[in-house]
């Protein structure tokens, strides 16, 4: 079930921070089926080719907004993992359908996102416009952050405070 909340911040181009007055929190929300190139995090990421890209255009289609979102669990950093709308627009399809985000190999929520995927990386569309070899997110993190630099209290939930 869909409820609405307002994007306050766009960390890159799958996660971002909303505030959810029906619950009093403002939280980190990741979507679930695709995988945006990194931005610079502390402890977590160095920046990735088209990672500022990916997280611009996010950020300038939802930050300030009143955005639907349909919570579906969490992740291994306790974000919650949500589908997001923007009126009539699926956010994620958007983002893997023009080339801001790579889509999850197997994902068992939107196979669709294969094809999405295949059409931007043929029309050479945002990431994949790009020249040179082109690496999944899951990848470049493994060669750029170690287990022991982690800090999840990053995504913790906070409470509003007026």
């Amino acid at each position: 079930m869909y409820k609405t909340v307002k994007c306050i911040a766009v960390h890159d181009g799958d996660s971002i921070r909303v505030e959810d007055k029906e619950e009093g929190l403002r939280y980190w929300l990741r979507l679930p089926d695709s995988d945006a190139p990194e931005v610079f995090a502390p402890g977590f990421s160095t920046n990735q080719p088209y990672g500022k890209e990916s997280g611009g255009k996010l950020r300038e289609i939802l930050k300030g907004n009143e955005i639907q979102i349909e919570v579906i669990g969490r992740d291994v950093y306790n974000r919650r993992l949500a589908n997001v709308r923007l009126d009539n627009l699926n956010v994620e399809e958007f983002m893997v359908g023009n080339g801001h985000s790579w889509s999850y190999l197997n994902s068992p929520l939107y196979p669709e996102f294969k094809t999405l995927q295949a059409n931007a990386k043929r029309e050479k569309i945002g990431l994949w416009g790009l020249p040179g070899i082109k690496m999944r997110p899951s990848n470049w993190r493994k060669r750029t952050r170690s287990a022991q630099a982690m800090n999840v209290s990053l995504f913790d939930d906070e409470r509003i405070v007026d």
